[in-house]
């Protein structure tokens, strides 16, 4: 288990591409809840800092039918479409944060990280992709239990510094 707090400094860097990796098991029905009626207290301090930012959810469970794919399209979950519609957004998010407890009892949302970003990784979707060189990647993983994944946090975590040209703009 690893975790790493950082603060941004606004005046320098305001882009920020933020991936949730929610626990889909039996036992988080409440943790998607209370996640969802606490959300406004995270987002708003990006909204006070006019924060550039875009969000992408995806599950723990290596299901191939699910396996690193979005929850939910994140063209709607960015700063762009809530200044747009800020209620619209909050029940969007409050939507598709809660992924349902329908997923394997075996957690491995470091996995889902590494699939996530090998579907929509920058350099193999040119059109439109979910991270910005230029932008933080923070990825949040939200689980009850251990990660199952298969290799080391290290391994994960390498990976996550390697798409980026910035090691730096990683924050897992």
């Amino acid at each position: 288990w690893s975790s790493e707090t950082f603060i941004q400094n606004a005046t320098t860097q305001d882009k920020v591409d933020i991936l949730w990796v929610v626990d889909d098991s039996g036992s988080m029905g409440d943790e998607q809840d209370a996640l969802a009626y606490n959300f406004d207290v995270f987002i708003n301090s990006f909204f006070n800092k006019n924060a550039d930012f875009r969000m992408g959810i995806t599950t723990t469970d290596k299901n191939r039918r699910v396996d690193g794919k979005q929850n939910c399209d994140w063209h709607i979950l960015n700063g762009e479409y809530a200044a747009k519609n800020r209620d619209n957004f909050f029940r969007m998010f409050k939507k598709c944060i809660k992924v349902g407890v329908k997923g394997s009892g075996r957690e491995k949302g470091l996995h889902a990280t590494k699939r996530f970003i090998d579907h929509y990784e920058h350099r193999d979707n040119r059109n439109n992709p979910f991270l910005r060189d230029d932008a933080y990647l923070v990825v949040v993983i939200v689980s009850d239990e251990e990660d199952q994944s298969s290799k080391s946090v290290e391994h994960y975590v390498d990976y996550l510094k390697a798409v980026k040209q910035n090691k730096g703009l990683v924050k897992t």
